[in-house]
């Protein structure tokens, strides 16, 4: 029991970086450069039920202070690890779809 706690733990957590993740970086990237940015409409979408869903888990599991600023640290590190990866792949995987999606002859 105690594992799932410890795990559930880390995956709020980890939710509490991906909402962090679309209030710093879409919604405010978008606000300085006054334009469209990829994943604005998600993170406009999505922001507010994420912040119930957290404020709910929060009620319901009673987590120490400590607790939850550990896990969220570790859990920022992890998706900025995670992000910046599939950032960096974007580029390989673009030209990837795109000689997949060319018609041989």
């Amino acid at each position: 029991m105690l594992t799932h706690i410890k795990c559930f733990l880390l995956k709020k957590a980890s939710y509490l970086a991906v909402t962090l993740h679309m209030i710093l970086l879409h919604m405010l990237m978008c606000i300085r450069f006054k334009g469209y940015v990829p994943g604005v409409i998600s993170s406009v979408i999505f922001v507010l039920p994420s912040i119930w869903f957290l404020f709910k888990a929060e009620k319901i599991l009673h987590y120490s202070v400590g607790s939850i600023l550990f896990a969220c640290l570790i859990a920022v590190i992890l998706t900025v690890i995670i992000i910046t990866t599939l950032h960096n792949l974007m580029g390989y995987l673009s030209k990837l779809i795109y000689k997949y999606s060319e018609v041989k002859k």
